[in-house]
């Protein structure tokens, strides 16, 4: 991932838009004509399916965990992680548990909602596992 500075007066303001078609960067577009607009991964694009996962991060971690791992590129709640990777909610606050132990993800909890989300090593782990094109 590359950092990029830009510098842009927004005397009308800045759109966020979330996007289901971008999955892994964010977009920024500027012009004399437009309002500046930034377009970001939306937080629900694996409600209908879960992300593949590098094979070696399957042996590593095993097939249920990295498929875990994989769908908390974006942050999500335990019961649609359960739902993604077709597990139950207490086996998958389980492996939840076991990953955040492992540092490789952070939870925060809202009530009785918790949500997940990657924390760097678990960025790091599967960029490194993740092919080459």
């Amino acid at each position: 991932m590359k950092a990029v500075d830009i510098d842009v007066d927004c005397p009308e303001g800045l759109i966020l838009v979330p996007s289901l078609f971008i999955t892994d960067r964010m977009q920024c577009t500027t012009s004399d004509h437009w309002t500046p607009a930034i377009y970001y991964p939306a937080s629900g694009r694996y409600l209908w399916s879960a992300p593949a996962t590098p094979r070696s991060l399957d042996r590593l971690l095993g097939v249920t965990r990295s498929r875990i791992l994989a769908a908390l590129a974006t942050p999500l709640q335990t019961t649609v992680v359960a739902g993604l990777v077709g597990v139950t909610p207490p086996t998958a606050s389980e492996h939840l548990a076991i990953l955040r132990d492992a540092g490789l993800i952070d939870s925060s909890r809202a009530g009785r909602t918790a949500t997940h989300e990657l924390t760097q090593a678990g960025r790091a782990l599967l960029e490194a596992a993740s092919p080459r094109p």
